[in-house]
C-alpha cells in the first residue's frame, strides 16, 4: 500500500507538446516497505521518467507480506482544456486515490511579462494622405 507519494513533476516538454495519457508502473516492494525495483509497464515515453522517479522515491507499507510484493501504480497525466492563458505558471495539481495518481496541469503558454500594451493612436486614411491630423509644426525662434 502506498503511504507517502513523492510528488511527480509533469515533464515540461510533454506539457508544452500537450501530451497526456496513463503511465502504469510496476513496483516491487520488500516486506519492510522499501522499493526493491521499478519497471515501466505501459505509457508514453515522455511521461514515463516522471512516473518512474515518483514511484522510486515514494514510500510503501507491506502488511502481512512474507516476500517481495508487486504493486501497480497508474499515473494519469492531463492538460486542462478550459484554461485561460496568463503569464503565471503554476505547478500541476496532484490527486491520489489508492493506486491511481492524477496530474492535471495547465498548458504551457509563451508569455513575455516585460511587454506592456500601449495605446496606439489610429488615424484615418485621409490623415495619412494629408499629414495634417494630429501633428503641429515646430516654430523656429
Amino acid at each position: 500500500m502506498l503511504t507517502k507519494l513523492y510528488t511527480p513533476v509533469y515533464p515540461p516538454l510533454a506539457r508544452q507538446a500537450r501530451i497526456t495519457g496513463d503511465v502504469v508502473v510496476q513496483v516491487s516492494v520488500r516486506k519492510d516497505g522499501s522499493v526493491e525495483s521499478i519497471e515501466l509497464f505501459s505509457g508514453h515515453p515522455m511521461l514515463a521518467p516522471a512516473a518512474l522517479a515518483s514511484a522510486k522515491q515514494s514510500t510503501f507499507v507491506c502488511r502481512g507480506c512474507e516476500t517481495t510484493t508487486s504493486y501497480l501504480l497508474t499515473y494519469t497525466f492531463g492538460i486542462l482544456s478550459d484554461y485561460r492563458p496568463n503569464c503565471e505558471s503554476r505547478p500541476a495539481q496532484v490527486t491520489q486515490s489508492g493506486d491511481k495518481i492524477a496530474l492535471t496541469a495547465e498548458p504551457t503558454v509563451t508569455c513575455d511579462p516585460t511587454t506592456t500594451i500601449v495605446n496606439v493612436r489610429v488615424r484615418a486614411a485621409k490623415c495619412l494622405y494629408l499629414w495634417k491630423c494630429g501633428f503641429t509644426k515646430a516654430k523656429d525662434k
